[in-house]
């Protein structure tokens, strides 16, 4: 749904539509808030955001104008072609995620994977840039997971309390620990096989409204 100048203000889906009555405003039953993506997200993102929320469409988005979107079919079909170019490359977001699996419930959510090469730092440990990048992306998928909004990360504060090797297995638990009109935190913690805490992180992130 787009307003008169083009502007993104929300999304219907079949569910909602079969739901409801045939004399209803779309304005009332419609999504306000729709997880998008622009023209430079990378497909691999799409594709995880997609399988995790369990969302088969993308509004595509450049500022708040509506130019486009993507369906799983295009996401699948995307990653098919790239498969046979060798010469298209992942980005180290991408790589890293896709050794995670994904379980969420209610405000807390839990993912599982390992430590891959592309995290290293020169000594051989799993780097600290690394490893912040991937629990900020847990903390924004958890929110969008909770309220299907859009974030952007304000600030991060981690604390590191031991190195990890190469492809140790990690468990990440994240939890939202308070929502608010603008900005919302998430609580992060970080354990090794053992149940030995690795890290622990509290996220701010802003959210974005249209």
């Amino acid at each position: 749904m787009v307003d008169e100048d083009g502007k993104l203000i929300g999304i219907v889906t079949l569910k909602e539509l079969s739901n409801s009555d045939e004399c209803e405003l779309v304005g009332k039953i419609m999504h306000k808030e729709p997880i998008t993506v622009t023209p430079k997200t990378t497909v691999a993102y799409a594709a995880h955001v997609m399988a995790w929320e369990g969302i088969e469409m993308f509004p595509v988005v450049k500022g708040k104008a509506l130019i486009g979107v993507i369906t799983r079919r295009d996401v699948i079909k995307a990653l098919q072609y790239m498969d046979r170019q060798p010469q298209v490359a992942e980005t180290l977001e991408d790589l890293v995620l896709k050794n995670f699996e994904f379980k969420c419930d209610n405000d807390k959510a839990y993912f599982l994977g390992k430590v891959t090469p592309e995290m290293l730092d020169p000594i051989g440990t799993a780097s600290w840039s690394s490893l912040n990048m991937l629990v900020s992306t847990m903390g924004i998928m958890t929110l969008r997971q909770k309220s299907n909004i859009n974030v952007l990360v304000d600030s991060i504060n981690t604390y590191f309390m031991k190195p990890v090797q190469i492809d140790s297995k990690i468990q990440i638990y994240t939890q939202i620990i308070d929502t608010g009109r603008n900005f919302c935190k998430v609580e992060i913690e970080v354990y090794d096989s053992k149940k030995e805490i690795i890290a622990k992180t509290f996220l701010s992130a802003r959210i974005l409204r249209r």
